[in-house]
């Protein structure tokens, strides 16, 4: 469709209700006529100025929403640049005014990203404020929720100028910031309504103003209508047939609307031009005194002992010169374990999936202000990401996911949830897939699941890199094991019992090592496999077998590693088991541990071979490379040795820091963030 076809298809609806509603009301030209001689100039004049004053707050409530967004601009920026275009939004297609604005925002150093989101909730704002007074007014008893509404407007102003006199940390300033932007769009619907009552007296005011804020809904939500030109008018007509003289009303409320917009447009255009030159000093400014990169920390994320990655990789960060770090991660806490809310109550569950939806939501739109900065999204990004997938890939931030591992495997196949063909795993699954193409980087943990999940999500592989995971092996590479003459083996077991880690095969190697004393166990972990376990213990001599079901903080799995002669990894065989390479195998090598896993493995990129005891994933194999470690207690402390000297050259931190160092390097350059 063309650009005057589409002007004239937007007037077009505009009149044609404007049409429909004079219809409806049988109008009498001549009563109309006579109606607009009878009104009264200074209430006329009253009624501009309180037009003037609800265009004024909506500019200065827009200032504060972008300043909540971006740093890059002072609230009488924003203000000024809505101002200046605020008549572009009788353009069909009510996006003209974001794009306009967005135009001159961008002169000052605005990112696009900054302008959608902030207009995307002023118009959620509009909507929704409208709409609940409306249903204030004309619900049945709304005297009662009418002054309770009163009562909480009151509250919220008092609470957030108090708010603003307190000085605040620059997070809780960007918070407070937005909180009073929706304040002002609120209060700005009181002048709003005072020029439409300057202009008439209508014998049920509540009546007349529910009806007036219905049609100013309904004029927002119509969005093809520029303006809402004829749609407010209509809904006014059709409810409110018996007022008399309402058509010169909403004609000369119209009129001084549109006449009190062509003031702001002048001040703003007056404003905005002092303010690019201003702003063009402050960025000179700033880029001579700095050239740092800040990456922003956004999302939901998991850490702690049983998820470490994230806060690894905010440490390596924070290690890079040149780089800044803002974290803004709504951090869960550290005794959450997703694989236990699975399997918990339904109200757990839906409890988290609330906390990482309304999370992520919040997240995706503070990276739309997160203009200039590269985003990193701790695990489980896919919330955040999925979020952001609905935003044209123009206005999209620069988004570093850590997705080391599927949600759907996980969920789905892992843990053997739901079915892996049923029609919930089909929607996580496409949804992940959706999410993860939205990324500009997408980091996994080895080279099978970087194949693997290119394959399922049909994701970018030139987006896609195999990293080592992040610990903090500090106290693990400071551990030193006292030397122990011709003593039994000590096999230490340490993660969940689920099937990646194929407990039959552990159980199944415990139970033939059953008469051998020159191997003990130590079993750390349960799980939805502990029935596998269970039975084969029950068997045993007390003292063979240590099973510690209580979760174990990280000092607690030092000790354990400390005591121990040999790790086990995983014994799943093939699928997901043959993918990775888990955190117990990293934290194994730092503490000089044997690791004896499964022949089937995959490594993150670059990373060599590993000096790991390698075994098919059958009891009858892993039970007689433990009896060989027990006969050559020399060769346990050779691989410990070497194991640790590995992690140190190609799982460490020195080499993390070389990585993300490159990456962030990276997204600069091809985002021209710089």
């Amino acid at each position: 469709m063309s650009r005057l076809r589409r002007l004239a298809f937007g007037y077009g609806i505009g009149g044609v209700a404007v049409i429909v509603a004079l219809a409806s009301m049988d109008v009498d030209w001549s009563e109309a006529l006579a109606g607009l001689g009878t009104l009264d100039p200074t209430a006329a004049g009253l009624a501009f100025a309180a037009f003037l004053c609800h265009g004024a707050l909506n500019a200065c409530a827009f200032g504060a929403l972008l300043q909540g967004f971006s740093g890059e601009a002072r609230v009488g920026d924003g203000a000024a640049a809505w101002a200046a275009s605020v008549l572009t939004k009788y353009v069909p297609g009510s996006v003209w005014h974001i794009v306009a604005r967005g135009a001159l925002l961008s002169r000052l150093g605005v990112r696009p990203a900054a302008v959608l989101a902030t207009g995307v909730i002023e118009q959620t704002a509009s909507l929704g404020s409208a709409s609940m007074i409306a249903l204030a007014l004309l619900a049945p008893g709304a005297g009662g929720v009418l002054g309770g509404v009163a009562v909480a407007g009151v509250v919220a102003g008092i609470a957030v100028v108090a708010a603003w006199l307190v000085p605040a940390p620059p997070r809780a300033r960007r918070a407070r910031s937005i909180a009073a932007a929706i304040f002002l769009y609120a209060l700005a619907m009181l002048p709003f309504a005072a020029g439409y009552l300057m202009l008439t007296s209508p014998p049920d005011v509540r009546t007349f103003l529910g009806w007036l804020f219905a049609g100013t809904a309904s004029g927002v939500a119509v969005f093809v209508t520029p303006g809402g030109v004829g749609v407010r008018e209509s809904v006014l007509a059709a409810a409110l047939q018996d007022l008399p003289g309402l058509l010169a009303i909403a004609l000369v409320a119209r009129l001084l609307i549109v006449a009190s917009e062509v003031v702001l447009t002048g001040v703003g255009a007056w404003r905005a031009g002092g303010a690019r030159a201003r702003f063009a000093g402050w960025r000179e400014e700033a880029h001579e005194t700095s050239n740092a990169v800040e990456v922003v920390a956004l999302g939901v994320g998991l850490r702690g002992d049983g998820y470490p990655n994230a806060e690894g990789v905010l440490r390596s960060l924070r290690s890079i010169d040149g780089v800044a770090v803002s974290d803004r991660v709504r951090w869960l806490p550290v005794d959450i374990h997703l694989w236990r809310v699975f399997r918990g109550p339904l109200r757990e569950r839906l409890g988290l999936a609330w906390i990482l939806g309304s999370g992520s939501l919040r997240a995706a739109i503070e990276g739309l202000g997160a203009g200039g900065h590269v985003c990193y999204v701790p695990y489980p990004a896919v919330f955040a990401l999925w979020w952001l997938s609905w935003v044209p890939r123009r206005f999209r931030p620069t988004v570093i996911a850590d997705a080391y591992i599927s949600v759907w495997d996980s969920a789905f196949r892992d843990r053997r949830r739901g079915g892996k063909e049923g029609w919930l795993a089909r929607v996580v699954r496409r949804s992940e897939g959706r999410a993860l193409r939205t990324a500009t980087r997408v980091i996994v943990d080895t080279r099978a699941n970087r194949d693997w999940m290119i394959a399922l999500f049909s994701l970018d592989p030139e987006r896609v890199m195999a990293w080592p995971l992040a610990i903090d092996a500090r106290r693990l590479l400071a551990l030193v094991r006292p030397h122990r003459a011709r003593a039994p083996l000590r096999v230490l077991f340490v993660g969940t019992l689920v099937p990646l880690h194929g407990i039959d095969v552990v159980a199944g190697a415990i139970e033939r090592l059953a008469s051998n004393p020159a191997v003990e166990w130590t079993i750390v972990g349960t799980g939805q496999d502990a029935h596998l376990l269970a039975p084969v213990l029950a068997r045993l001599p007390d003292g063979r077998v240590r099973w510690i079901r209580d979760w174990q903080d990280g000092e607690a799995v030092a000790r354990h590693f400390r005591q121990a002669d040999v790790a086990l990894g995983v014994f799943g065989g093939p699928g997901k088991a043959s993918r990775v390479l888990p955190f117990k195998v990293y934290m194994a090598l730092a503490a000089g541990l044997p690791v004896v896993t499964q022949r089937e493995l995959s490594l993150p990129e670059g990373v060599p071979e590993p000096p790991l005891v390698a075994v098919d994933p059958t009891p009858a194999a892993l039970a007689q490379s433990l009896e060989e470690l027990a006969a050559d207690q020399e060769a346990v402390r050779r691989l410990g040795e070497a194991g640790r000297r590995f992690f140190e050259r190609h799982l460490g931190d020195e080499r993390r820091r070389l990585l993300w160092s490159g990456l962030v390097d990276s997204c600069v350059g091809d985002s021209g963030l710089l």
